[in-house]
């Protein structure tokens, strides 16, 4: 074969794919408009026939190779212009788009419907579950040792952190719910509208070519088939959220179950690992004291072992401060815990009903019952003294045990150094194997006050770090129920009734306990916020002594005028402002003004004056 013949026989190939593709196109077109209205059945696959009245749009409908496969003819087809195959290309690509959005929205419909049928089954199932009486509680031996003790506690620790996160995700699966429930009609609706419209028939002779025509046809018919699939989809996720909502609420109970008996869980093998510490160091204490005691000790024996029961009533006191660290911790999360349930539950109810007058009383209520936020502020403060504290003897604690470790018969040598030289041999062994022996206790008494420091330091991190988010909790919900408690009558107007309590109010102004009371906690507020105490306190020693000034600048502005100028009112609302500034902080004794002819300006101003002098 010529090689000059291999150029047209490739062009001729070129042609009839492009040919292939514009008369594959043309069949399209001519199908869908030939077409009824009907709408399409997105749970029908496009290739096959649908029902009555939809045959038209199964048929014209392609698959997603299909339209890969349009797609790539129309790319290669060199038959159209440059425009032509770029609007064609990329409406084809639209309808690709289209084909996957509608085969996603099938398979969102299909989980619905799914989830919906197994939902009696699983309910079934829950309700099963919490009809059961929960069993004892899942914990070690009373022969675990505390390595062992500890280990459940983390893992406990950890379960607990899991079944938390398991219920905030449940209670934002109904808020979620609770949303979509009340905006699904509307969309559906909305959608059902859409649905039914006609497909709309192209303006001749808007497009250039019948390629151009055929894709726009071909992503109508996806566009409406997607919308389709969106309606479907719709529906069943409400027909799913209707049929599930006695299942949530199971799933709900046995979650906030799992997560009480997890919390009850850790504080049970709390208990036991502190008890077993604090056990270990009382017996250390004692076996400490038990050898002071024995009176028969060398003078340095005798002071090793006062060190050594000094070391093992410190034990003693860093466990009973984990214990009530611990303690504290359980109690703050529970305050937290109960905080975020309430503010939970009025934001469902505010999103739902909106901000009536009983749930301003609700929010009036929560405000009563929130914790302070300045005693929270205090405890935090105190315990970041304890960390301080505890971290500075870690440090202390860690260095002698390394010393000691590093060279044990160094420190037993130092201390022998002590005898006198001419004590005997016999007893020099013996003083050796007793100062040995406490040495190494107390090796092991810094090692178990170096853990329980560093457990303890964690504890009071964690109990400050809940503490934190429960006063910024506190705070964020104050500060929500100010802004719109506003508007709510609080009180009845003030009566005669009201008489009989003055007697109350007035005791409560002569008692020298309640401004105590009122002092220490303006010392505290100082003590806080020192910047603006300063600025305020500035203010009124300024204001205070700028009062002379003003108060002749306002007798200035009441006397008359000597010019012959016009009345004017802007002397009336500058003796206005400077009354107000003036008489923020005390009156001042009232003092007469020169009597003379005013203008309206004039009197207004001195009358101010007047006002402003008492």
């Amino acid at each position: 074969m010529c090689p000059v013949d291999r150029a047209p026989r490739a062009h001729s190939n070129g042609r009839a794919s492009g040919w292939r593709g514009l008369l594959l196109l043309l069949v399209l077109a001519l199908s869908a408009q030939a077409q009824d209205t009907g709408v399409p059945d997105p749970q029908a696959p496009p290739a096959q026939v649908a029902p009555t009245g939809q045959e038209g749009l199964a048929t014209a409908l392609p698959t997603q190779q299909q339209a890969e496969e349009q797609l790539a003819l129309v790319r290669d087809n060199v038959e159209l212009d440059e425009a032509s195959r770029s609007l064609a290309t990329s409406l084809w690509e639209q309808v690709l788009a289209e084909l996957r959005q509608t085969q996603d929205l099938q398979a969102t419909a299909q989980s619905f419907d799914t989830a919906r049928s197994e939902a009696p089954a699983r309910l079934e199932s829950l309700r099963a579950q919490l009809a059961t009486p929960p069993g004892a509680l899942e914990l070690p031996p009373p022969s675990a040792t505390l390595t062992q003790l500890q280990e459940a506690l983390d893992l406990a620790q950890a379960e607990v952190v899991q079944a938390d996160q398991a219920l905030a995700a449940l209670e934002s699966e109904r808020s979620h719910r609770a949303a979509r429930r009340a905006e699904l009609p509307a969309v559906i609706a909305q959608a059902r509208q859409a649905v039914s419209q006609p497909p709309e028939i192209p303006t001749p002779g808007v497009d250039s070519t019948q390629a151009v025509a055929a894709a726009r046809r071909v992503l109508d018919l996806a566009q409406r088939a997607r919308t389709a699939a969106q309606l479907a989809a719709n529906e069943a996720e409400l027909a799913s959220y209707e049929a599930r909502g006695e299942l949530l609420t199971a799933r709900l109970d046995a979650a906030l179950r799992a997560a009480q008996r997890g919390r009850a869980r850790v504080e049970a093998l709390t208990e036991r690992v502190t008890e077993r510490r604090r056990a270990d160091a009382e017996a250390a204490a004692r076996s400490a004291a038990e050898r002071v005691n024995g009176g028969d000790e060398l003078p340095l024996v005798r002071a090793l072992a006062e060190q050594n029961v000094r070391l093992a009533a410190r034990r003693v006191e860093v466990t009973e401060l984990l214990t009530r660290t611990g303690q504290r911790a359980l109690e703050l999360n529970r305050q937290l815990a109960e905080l975020e349930s309430k503010r939970t539950r009025v934001n469902d109810k505010v999103r739902i009903a909106g901000f009536t007058d009983s749930i301003a009383l609700l929010l009036r209520r929560h405000a009563n019952e929130l914790p302070e936020a300045r005693v929270h502020r205090s405890a935090l403060r105190a315990r970041r003294d304890s960390l301080n504290t505890i971290e500075l003897e870690t440090l202390e604690v860690e260095d002698e045990r390394a010393e000691l470790f590093s060279d044990l018969d160094a420190a037993v040598a130092e201390r022998l150094e002590q005898l006198d030289p001419d004590t005997p041999e016999a007893a020099r062994a013996e003083a050796e194997q007793s100062v040995r022996e406490l040495y190494q206790a107390r090796l092991t008494q810094l090692t178990a006050l170096k853990a329980d420091l560093d457990i303890t330091f964690a504890a009071i991190v964690d109990a400050n770090t809940v503490e934190q988010q429960l006063v910024l909790a506190v705070t964020d919900y104050e500060r929500f129920i100010d802004e719109h408690v506003l508007w709510v009558v609080s009180t009845a107007p003030l009566g005669v009734a009201d008489v009989r309590h003055s007697g109350t109010a007035i005791a409560w102004l002569l008692d020298g306990a309640a401004w105590v009371e009122l002092a220490a906690a303006s010392w505290d507020a100082m003590r806080l916020h020192p910047a603006t105490s300063v600025a305020t306190l500035l203010t009124l020693v300024l204001l205070v002594l700028m009062r002379p000034v003003l108060r002749r600048r306002v007798v200035g502005l009441a006397h008359p005028q000597r010019t012959g100028r016009a009345p004017s009112v802007k002397p009336v609302l500058f003796s206005l402002l400077l009354t107000l500034v003036n008489s923020a902080v005390l009156p001042s004794d009232a003092r007469g003004t020169e009597s003379e002819p005013m203008g309206i300006s004039q009197s207004s101003a001195s009358c101010f004056s007047r006002i402003a002098m008492g």
